[in-house]
């Protein structure tokens, strides 16, 4: 059974770490200027996007 609870957890904080570096990478502003920079260089990136 503890096992089990620990294997759950595990997961959970995997799953919250990989939403945060999500967000990290695609929203916060610390990560602004090279997301904008990556984006101009991708084919169309000189699209707005909101």
């Amino acid at each position: 059974m503890f096992i089990a609870v620990v294997g759950l957890i595990e997961i959970a904080v995997v799953l919250l770490f990989v939403a945060r570096v999500t967000r990290l990478i695609v929203a916060d502003e610390i990560t602004r200027r090279p997301r904008e920079a990556i984006v101009r260089r991708l084919p169309g990136g000189s699209r707005s996007r909101t």
